[in-house]
C-alpha cells in the first residue's frame, strides 16, 4: 500500500512538470505604448508577423508537451525538463499580439484599410486612419469586448478562427 502512495505521488510530481500546452500559457505583459507611435499599416504588418510566432511556437510547445506524456509514460520524466520548451516564447508572442491590437484600437486603425495601404503603398495615409462615421461604441466597451474574447480564446473555448472573424465584427462596428 505505501509503495502504491509513493507510486502515485512521483507520477504526479512528473506531471506537474510536464509542458504546458500552449492554450494554457496566459500572456506575458507587453506593453501597448511600444506600438501606439506605428503607423497603421506597421501595426497590422507586426500582428501579422506575432501571429505566425505565435503559430510556430504554439506546434513546437505542442510537440513539447506530446514528447512529455511519452517521457512520463515510458520512463517517467517528461522530455523537455531536458530539453527545454518554448513556454516563454508563447507567452510573448501572446502578449505581443494583445499590445498590437490595443494598439490597433487606440489607434483607431481600420483593419481592412490597413490591409489595403499594405496592398498598396503609394495611397498611404500617414497617421491613425480617421474612421467615416462616429463610433458606434465607447473605447472601453471595445475593449472590454476584445478582452472577453482574448480570454474565450486562451481558455481554448474558440479557436484561433473564431477569435480573428469575432474581433474584427467587434472592430467594423467602430
Amino acid at each position: 500500500m505505501a509503495a502504491l502512495r509513493v507510486g502515485i505521488l512521483g507520477l504526479a510530481i512528473c506531471l506537474t512538470a510536464c509542458a504546458n500546452r500552449p492554450a494554457s500559457i496566459k500572456p506575458s505583459f507587453v506593453s501597448h505604448e511600444r506600438f501606439v507611435g506605428l503607423e497603421c499599416p506597421a501595426i497590422h504588418e507586426r500582428l501579422v508577423s506575432a501571429r505566425n510566432d505565435l503559430s510556430r511556437y504554439s506546434v513546437l510547445q505542442d510537440q513539447k508537451a506530446n514528447n512529455d506524456a511519452v517521457g512520463v509514460f515510458l520512463l517517467g520524466v517528461p522530455f523537455s525538463k531536458m530539453s527545454g520548451d518554448h513556454e516563454a516564447d508563447v507567452a510573448r508572442a501572446k502578449g505581443e499580439i494583445e499590445a498590437l491590437e490595443t494598439a490597433q484600437i487606440k489607434n483607431r486603425c481600420d483593419t481592412v484599410a490597413s490591409t489595403r495601404i499594405q496592398a498598396a503603398p503609394a495611397l498611404a495615409v500617414r497617421g491613425p486612419a480617421t474612421p467615416a462615421a462616429p463610433v458606434a461604441s465607447p473605447p472601453s466597451s471595445v475593449q472590454a469586448q476584445l478582452e472577453a474574447l482574448r480570454r474565450l480564446h486562451a481558455d481554448g473555448l474558440i479557436t484561433q478562427q473564431e477569435y480573428d472573424a469575432k474581433r474584427k465584427k467587434v472592430l467594423d462596428g467602430l
